[in-house]
């Protein structure tokens, strides 16, 4: 590796040399996440009602990135993503009142697929997030809004600026674009709702459909077999391949994995291989008896 970069120094550049050798780099702040909100929402395009926001950020990049996966929670993670939002939802005027507790609206944001590459004639360090932003209606569990976004930064710098710069510049760019969507009401915005329409929420709330999909995983949970297909498990469980899954579908070669928050299924050539059942939340069960 280091033979290779010294063989194309006068190609990569001094800037782009040293970031490669040193490494890492600083924390970003919220602040660095946060996207700077010069035109707020028209009082027309609002949305009547105060709203909740949960967060959930991959600890590590995707594993094409580098051919390796990289953790990424020095530039990024749930807190502070959430505070971003929060911060950006505030400014923006979208809705009523952002909260921390019960609220009109829950907004679920799941961060789930994060790469990184480098580019030394382009850009140069580049971060590209793919996330699911899905807006609940917490009254009836409507899902309002469902959709994919995506944020793309890249920065040319020293390793302990390069990161922040490029991630921080992707994570303002999704946060951006998933407000201006929510603000639209001329069209629905639901691409990813075969996604993540059943996924539990981290919020105060439930889509409508969950607590009849869950019932259906309680009562056949204990007819799986190994060997039965993806359509087989989904005639008993419901959907599998879409609508509940957190992490998606990670495939390599013929192996298929699908997590949810109520289990974990992994096939092989489209066969049920293993299956395990996840413990409900703590906040979800009940207190051990008083002695």
């Amino acid at each position: 590796m280091a033979k290779a970069i010294f063989r194309n120094l006068p190609t990569l550049g001094l800037a782009t040399l040293v970031a490669l050798l040193l490494g890492c780099g600083k924390p970003t702040t919220m602040a660095d996440l946060t996207p700077r909100i010069s035109h707020p929402t028209p009082v027309e395009q609002r949305i009547q009602g105060t709203i909740h926001v949960q967060t959930s950020v991959t600890a590590r990049t995707n594993e094409q990135s580098h051919n390796k996966r990289m953790n990424i929670t020095l530039w990024l993670d749930a807190p502070r993503l959430k505070g971003a939002i929060e911060t950006a939802l505030a400014q923006d005027g979208l809705f009523s009142r952002v909260v921390p507790g019960e609220a009109d609206y829950v907004l679920d944001v799941w961060v789930d697929d994060i790469q990184t590459r480098l580019e030394i004639m382009g850009e140069g360090y580049i971060y590209d997030l793919k996330s699911i932003w899905r807006l609940i209606r917490a009254k009836d569990g409507t899902v309002t809004f469902c959709d994919f976004v995506q944020g793309h930064g890249a920065g040319r710098a020293l390793a302990d600026r390069v990161h922040p710069l490029a991630i921080g510049a992707a994570t303002r760019e999704m946060i951006q674009a998933a407000l201006s969507r929510m603000a639209d009401q001329t069209t629905p915005h639901l691409a990813a709702l075969q996604t993540a329409g059943l996924r539990k929420s981290m919020g105060p709330a439930s889509p409508a459909g969950y607590a009849e999909w869950s019932a259906k995983v309680q009562e056949n949970w204990q007819k799986l077999k190994t060997g039965q297909t993806i359509e087989e498990v989904e005639a008993l469980l419901g959907p599998v391949r879409k609508g509940a899954a957190l992490t998606g579908t990670h495939t390599k070669g013929a192996t298929e994995r699908f997590t949810t928050g109520q289990y974990n299924l992994i096939f092989i050539n489209g066969r049920l291989s293993l299956w395990e059942r996840l413990a409900p939340p703590v906040k979800d069960q009940a207190a051990p008896p008083t002695p």
